[in-house]
């Protein structure tokens, strides 16, 4: 396969050096349909669960990635644009094929083409993307990625590319969300694409332009969505969390929204450290730049937990001690708000750390045990009576239990 592949290769360089007819779209997108199916050689049997071990497989996805790098543009988007679907087809009979898109998003001159490409096959699928197995569903979210990738490295090409496509891509996948029987997915695309497009200031302006308008409707789905998740969906709240503290924006554009950022802000100090570090890193940005007029309004209703959850990250060992200390420094430039919620009263777990009492009781010549939980959780329930018998019998029978309960007590002291 490897010989095959190098010879059409020279062809093909060789007919473009002398001014010969180049292969057409019909001709090279059968090259590329059959040099996919021919990398079932490169499947392992199925007695085989480890690597195949074969070296000239990713010599093969070079040689693959050339070959259609080496078309020229009209010829590669019609190659592209017939056979999309079996490509993620086989995505899905061999995964390293998703090599040979991410070597032509790294080069000039196919990259923007195959951004745009892939952005808008995939959005064409994304309604189903909830609803497909997990399998099928993660051969989606790779292409996303790469494609997000693909604009982290490109950015000068691609960024363009992207911004048009970027207001549906968000809105849809959180709406989609709401009501796909796996969630997940679409909040994994909207993390992935938060990811490649954040943390680089000035680098990403026209992407940042197409988030501006989007701020409101965002915040207000994640907010939604975050309060009616279930407790054990734990790593699906953590998930919105992250969303909502890595929007790609600029500190000064969420300050008419930070009253949506505030409860995912008091929710990822609970997560694992990752996020709330996060979280830490996001409060503390808020404290420093932005005045006590601008902070304090949404900070107020969310004040006594937020201070709680921060307290929760004053332990020593094994407690990250990164945590702890920005928390510290947190707390210091709070200005003494924490101790605002020195006049409530603790919340103290309640843990009952007494022996169960037992009454050695006489029955007639013997004696023996009995608890007497239960014989004061009836008498507890009959105090209350409409009956006065009851009452009556009840309360001389707690009495006599306490009562027996001091003795019992001083002859142990003593």
């Amino acid at each position: 396969m490897k010989v095959i592949l190098m010879a059409c290769k020279n062809l093909i360089s060789q007919l473009k050096a002398l001014g010969g007819p180049q292969p057409d779209g019909e001709l090279m997108g059968k090259l590329f349909l059959d040099s996919m199916a021919a990398l079932s050689l490169f499947n392992p049997p199925p007695a085989v669960t480890g690597p195949t071990g074969i070296p000239e497989e990713k010599e093969v996805l070079d040689l693959i990635a050339e070959l259609l790098r080496e078309s020229r543009p009209l010829v590669f988007q019609e190659i592209w644009t017939r056979h999309m679907p079996a490509f993620v087809e086989q995505l899905t009979i061999h995964p390293p094929l998703i090599y040979v898109a991410h070597e032509l998003l790294r080069h000039d001159a196919t990259s923007p083409t195959l951004v745009a490409l892939f952005l808008k096959f995939l959005l064409q699928h994304l309604d189903e993307l909830g609803n497909l197995e997990q399998r099928d569903a993660h051969n989606y979210v790779r292409l996303f990625k790469i494609t997000f990738q693909g604009v982290t490295q490109q950015p000068g090409l691609n960024e363009k590319v992207l911004a048009p496509y970027l207001p549906r891509l968000v809105l849809d996948s959180l709406q989609l969300a709401g009501r796909a029987k796996r969630p997940d997915t679409y909040y994994i695309l909207v993390r992935g694409l938060f990811r490649a497009i954040g943390g680089s200031p000035g680098r990403f302006e026209h992407v940042y332009k197409e988030v501006l308008p989007l701020l409101q409707e965002m915040f207000e789905t994640l907010n939604r969505q975050l309060a009616l998740t279930r407790p054990d969906q734990k790593e699906m709240r953590t998930t919105i969390v992250e969303l909502c503290l890595t929007i790609p924006v600029r500190l000064t554009h969420l300050v008419p929204h930070l009253r949506h950022l505030m409860q995912p802000l008091v929710h990822s100090l609970s997560g694992p450290a990752d996020i709330a570090s996060q979280g830490l890193r996001t409060l503390e940005l808020c404290i420093d730049n932005l005045q006590p007029e601008f902070i304090d309004p949404p900070l107020k209703p969310v004040l006594p937990t937020l201070i709680r959850a921060l307290n929760e990250h004053l332990k020593p060992l094994p407690t990250p001690s990164n945590l702890s200390h920005t928390t510290l420094r947190i707390l210091g430039k709070l200005g003494g708000k924490n101790r605002l919620l020195l006049h409530e009263p603790p919340q103290v777990e309640y843990k009952t750390q007494a022996e169960p009492v037992v009454l050695s009781l006489p029955f007639g010549n013997r004696k023996a045990d009995v608890q007497a939980g239960p014989i004061a959780k009836l008498t507890t329930a009959h105090l209350n009576s409409t009956v006065k018998e009851y009452r009556d019998q009840a309360f001389d029978l707690a009495k006599n239990l306490v009562m027996i309960q001091i003795e019992v007590r001083s002859g142990a002291d003593t």
